[in-house]
């Protein structure tokens, strides 16, 4: 974001997109990008896109949760318990 703020900043202090890319270590397509994802939609515009992919099949708290139920089981026979005395 802090990038992105930055390159939007140039474009409004009038800077182009070659000088913006140049300053900033960047390819000039990039900052193209961002100059007209924020002309057409604001600061909006420049947090990340939804990504396809399948989507998470345990809330955040669902899965803290089971994470916790499997760490507090006794471990399979054979294997060492941890001591909490380190």
């Amino acid at each position: 974001m802090v990038e992105r703020a930055k390159i939007v900043l140039g474009c409004l202090a009038g800077e182009r997109n070659d000088q913006i890319a140049a300053r900033m270590k960047l390819q000039a397509n990039t900052v193209a990008m961002w100059r007209k994802r924020f002309m057409e939609g604001g600061i909006a515009a420049l947090h990340d896109r939804a990504r396809s992919g399948k989507p998470p099949i345990y809330d955040a708290s669902d899965l803290r949760d089971r994470i916790r139920k499997q760490l507090e089981l006794t471990p399979p026979e054979g294997l060492p318990v941890r001591t909490e005395e380190r």
